[in-house]
């Protein structure tokens, strides 16, 4: 009981700070960047607005994996984790 308690927290946990970066992503003037210690130029964009506004609903989207595996935890502890691999590995 207490393993999924802690597996629900983090994968609610992570569902939630993905979400949050997708908000900053949408709300955010200059280009979002993917991966820490990259910059992306305004010069290489056409329009910011849209860019950051895809850039911001992939990382929401991203955030959805994690909430449904922590919500699978409870029930079928296996899919989860098969959910969990897939959001890693189909998101990167």
């Amino acid at each position: 009981m207490a393993g999924k308690i802690i597996i629900c927290s983090v994968c609610f946990g992570c569902a939630i700070l993905f979400y949050m970066i997708g908000i900053y992503a949408k709300k955010r003037m200059k280009p979002m960047w993917f991966y820490s210690g990259t910059e992306v130029k305004e010069t290489e964009i056409r329009d910011v607005k849209e860019y950051n506004k895809a850039n911001g609903t992939m990382w929401q989207i991203y955030a959805v994996g994690y909430a449904i595996a922590g919500v699978l935890e409870w029930f079928y502890p296996v899919l989860a984790v098969v959910i969990l691999m897939l959001n890693c590995i189909v998101g990167t």
